[in-house]
């Protein structure tokens, strides 16, 4: 994602990447990854799908240029999944940002999977370019760059009480460790 991410920072003036962006790819993500994922390059094109996704939903952006997603030489595969993620979560992606409750449910199971990764993104497999892949820190306090973490946001064990404010103040006002980019605030936009 990082390196999608990266290759797109000429292309728009505030970069995508920070925690409001990476919980609705993950909203995403955790729906499409399963356990009948049968290669890398498939997990890669399905992620790069869900991104893509995010983009054009969340981005500031008209348009993103559709190359940095790819990894296929069939672009059809790539807008049928694009298509199957559309009616399949559309709803959901519109009520992450009109819900400020649903938002907190996402977050706080992306936050879970921070702790325990192999909750919900089943899939495992180390890849050292692109990083897309939860990975089990080597110890309780051991920083972790993956999807699975969001920067400075308690474990459940730390936290006295669950995220249950509907103004996502506490995900703005975090300071940002393994993400160096500004922060946009959550929900960017609602159902029109």
């Amino acid at each position: 994602m990082y390196s999608t991410n990266n290759t797109l920072l000429f292309f728009q003036d505030i970069a995508f990447i920070n925690p409001a962006n990476v919980v609705f790819v993950y909203l995403l993500v955790r729906h499409l990854v399963t356990d009948d994922i049968e290669s890398e390059h498939e997990l890669q094109a399905i992620v790069l799908t869900c991104l893509y996704l995010s983009y054009s939903y969340m981005g500031n952006e008209i348009s993103y240029p559709l190359k940095p997603f790819l990894v296929e030489d069939d672009k059809d595969r790539f807008w049928d999944r694009c298509l199957h993620i559309i009616n399949t979560l559309s709803g959901d992606m519109l009520r992450i940002n009109a819900e400020p409750a649903f938002f907190t449910e996402v977050f706080t199971e992306l936050k879970a999977c921070g702790v325990h990764p192999y909750n919900h993104l089943h899939y495992h497999h180390h890849h050292h370019h692109h990083n897309l892949h939860p990975q089990t820190p080597t110890s309780p306090h051991s920083p972790s760059s993956t999807i699975s973490s969001i920067p400075n946001t308690p474990s459940p064990q730390q936290e006295q009480n669950p995220i249950l404010n509907n103004d996502h103040q506490q995900l703005q006002r975090s300071k940002s460790q393994s993400l160096a980019l500004p922060l946009m605030q959550a929900p960017l936009k609602t159902a029109a």
